[in-house]
């Protein structure tokens, strides 16, 4: 289970709509001890999107994380609104959950 994401980076990044970052994700195995997992990511704008944030509909850029170490790789996806807000995501969690989508309203 993912315990813990350092996303400082990530984060800069996103502020920018490109650029690289390092994702450090700390996930709990089998035996409940803490596992590191560190992911080059390069970030790319994909264009424009409508949103569907169930009680409205936003015009949205879209931003693809796309992230890999020497075992995975996988992309996040990010809408960003006209004031650079992240208004839904969709992130991966783990290879078990795979990926979470999160929707501001």
């Amino acid at each position: 289970d993912l315990m813990a994401a350092d996303v400082s980076e990530v984060r800069a990044a996103i502020a920018q709509r490109a650029g690289t970052a390092r994702r450090v994700h700390e996930y709990l195995d089998a035996r409940e001890q803490i596992v590191r997992q560190s992911f080059d990511c390069t970030f790319e704008l994909k264009g424009t999107e409508e949103v569907d944030l169930g009680l409205r509909q936003v015009d949205a850029q879209v931003l693809s994380e796309t992230c890999q170490n020497q075992r995975l790789v996988f992309e996040n996806v990010y809408y960003i609104d006209s004031n650079g807000s992240v208004i839904a995501s969709r992130q991966f969690v783990s290879d078990v959950i795979a990926y979470l989508r999160n929707n501001r309203l």
